[in-house]
């Protein structure tokens, strides 16, 4: 029992450090009943959303926004160790603000302070995971939608056909004279129902437009096929240029980075494989980014691959290379890529 009071004396010396009064007193409200909240915000701060809507991330940016005033995100809580957190975070999730108010100082306040800090990193993680399974169900309804389209585009379409049908028949019937043909037409056809089909042609029908596309340092006219009738021809090429750029990211990390063939079955060792390669590919995108790289992804994996077990500072060795900061050339003099007394 008294090693478990100094523990918790130690915890709030070190959290007394860096909290002034003003901020003591905002934790003590964290605990006090909210009128706008119909609770305390400990109780609210501890609720999880309840189902994948875009109302449920708002209400978990509203805490974000909460945590953010109460200036959670600058706390520097790295003196007390991780696993005693995780333990005061807890303790504050399982109790009530009635039992928190209650406690002394030296206890009350580390654990109010571990559950918030907690708190703001499972909400921002549930955001996230939130936000996928909302655009997973967006595209999955958008998915719906568009077959939907498709088959009521199909079925307009067919019909016509078979009206063009009727109407070529007429036309090209010889019985049928010039004069006669409107009104043969007409009794086939009621005029009403030509006209309805006629306007629903203009809705069917894709106009065809050109982009301009520079390839190369050159501007090539290319066409593009799209069942978006709103956007225009450059907004249209720009999006097959951004899926183009997916296709050249799939390609690296499969290729380059070995992502095509698995060490393992399991899905654990499957999800692992995949956030290291990725990993890897921030990592080494940042490098270009830093050192100014030119030249091709494959180009730095294979010199990175070269230098790896090798105590070698990364700047230099792409400086020493001729890479950074401009085109390929070569540092070395042309005598030295011969062998002396060879022509």
């Amino acid at each position: 029992m008294e090693t478990r009071e100094r523990a918790h004396r130690e915890t709030f010396r070190r959290l007394g450090i860096f909290f002034t009064e003003e901020q003591l007193v905002q934790l003590d409200q964290v605990l006090v009943r909210a009128e706008e909240l119909d609770r305390t915000p400990l109780a609210w701060l501890g609720e999880r959303a309840a189902a994948n809507t875009s109302k449920a991330i708002l209400a978990e940016l509203k805490k974000l926004d909460i945590l953010r005033e109460l200036g959670v995100a600058e706390w520097d809580l790295s003196t007390i160790n991780p696993n005693r957190l995780k333990f005061l975070a807890q303790l504050g999730r399982k109790a009530t603000s009635q039992a928190l108010q209650r406690l002394a100082h030296a206890r009350r306040y580390p654990i109010v302070a571990a559950f918030l800090r907690h708190s703001m990193e499972e909400i921002t993680d549930e955001l996230v995971e939130l936000y996928d399974r909302c655009l997973a169900q967006s595209y999955s309804r958008a998915g719906r939608e568009l077959d939907e389209f498709r088959l009521t585009n199909a079925k307009a379409a067919n019909q016509k056909v078979l009206l063009f049908r009727e109407i070529g028949r007429l036309v090209l019937d010889p019985s049928v004279s010039d004069g006669q043909l409107r009104q043969t037409i007409y009794r086939h056809v009621p005029a009403d129902k030509l006209l309805a089909a006629v306007e629903e042609c203009d809705q069917l029908v894709r106009p065809l437009e050109l982009a301009l596309v520079e390839v190369e340092g050159q501007e090539r006219e290319m066409e593009f096929l799209t069942n978006n009738l709103c956007w225009s021809a450059g907004s249209v090429a720009d999006l097959y240029r951004c899926r183009w750029q997916i296709e050249v990211f799939f390609k690296q990390i499969k290729q380059s980075l070995q992502l095509c063939d698995f060490l393992g079955n399991s899905a654990n060792a499957v999800r692992w494989q995949v956030w290291t390669a990725l990993l890897l590919y921030v990592l080494m995108r940042f490098l270009c980014v830093m050192s100014s790289w030119n030249h091709s992804f494959t180009r730095l994996f294979t010199l990175l691959r070269a230098a790896l077990w090798r105590k070698i500072d990364l700047w230099d060795l792409l400086r020493f290379c001729g890479t950074a900061g401009g085109h390929f050339r070569y540092l070395a003099t042309p005598q030295s890529a011969y062998f002396p007394g060879f022509a």
